[in-house]
């Protein structure tokens, strides 16, 4: 029989879909103002990054080590750190310039983040309700390889319309993905551990994004600019490879094991 997610819990995930919204929302002023004024995605990727370097040092050794050990957690770490190493430049530094420069439009900017928040809150109600269904692997596989396809569509397709479509359905893929870590951490993780294994994801993902900022600005700043949505696909393709040769060996070890 099938165990039903509690409502409570279901809450939280569609808060997490909500959230991931609410946090770009708050910073989508700065660096349209940085843009306005300078000109230079790569400024904004250089004061976002100072903005969040306070914020990610705390990690416990007790709870790397754990993790460590336990494969499947670190593979789920690794894919997380990589998509938070894209999607918040993403937002964050590659949609402003975007929209700054094709669309001259903070209006424009506005309704790009809505429809990545609407995509990204519905299929985390979504996962609330149906995620019970499927395998992590599969979810974490499927939303993210949908992810990179997404990415590269922007690379062959243009125009503002088309823009709040991709966002839409690039919310729909992180919103539906993201909500596994949470709930494989709730599954796997000692009830004494739990608090130091959250706070390593936290952190670790959070180290992610002030390199993600500097990189792909820097990139803004270069001829390749507009590839740079390929530059994030190809990325983040890397992280599911690593994933998927850390669970591979996951699974061979447990069926040498069970013989």
């Amino acid at each position: 029989m099938v165990k039903r997610i509690p409502f409570q819990i279901r809450g939280l995930l569609a808060l997490n879909g909500v959230s991931i919204l609410g946090n770009a929302i708050t910073e989508i002023a700065i660096p349209w103002l940085i843009l306005e004024i300078s000109g230079s995605p790569l400024l904004v990727a250089t004061v976002m990054s100072a903005k969040i370097l306070p914020l990610i040092f705390s990690i416990f050794l007790t709870a790397f080590r754990y993790i460590k050990s336990e494969k499947a957690l670190f593979a789920v770490l690794i894919i997380s750190s990589v998509v938070n190493f894209v999607i918040t430049p993403f937002l964050v530094v590659y949609l402003p310039y975007v929209n700054k420069q094709e669309f001259n439009s903070v209006l424009s900017l506005g309704v790009s983040m809505t429809c990545f928040g609407i995509g990204t809150t519905l299929s985390s109600l979504l996962y609330g309700v149906y995620g019970k269904y499927f395998s992590s692997n599969r979810i974490i596989f499927s939303g993210y390889s949908l992810f990179v396809l997404f990415l590269i569509s922007m690379n062959l397709f243009s125009g503002q319309y088309v823009l709040f479509i991709q966002l839409f359905a690039i919310g729909m893929c992180i919103g539906f993905s993201a909500p596994v870590e949470v709930t494989l951490i709730q599954r796997q993780v000692p009830e004494k551990l739990f608090g130091r294994i959250m706070t390593l994801f936290s952190s670790t993902r959070f180290l992610a994004v002030p390199v993600g900022y500097l990189c792909f600005g820097t990139v803004l700043e270069s001829d390749f600019a507009k590839q740079t949505p390929l530059m994030m696909a190809v990325v983040v393709l890397g992280g599911l490879a690593i994933y998927g040769v850390i669970q591979k060996r996951e699974k061979s070890e447990n069926d040498n094991f069970s013989i």
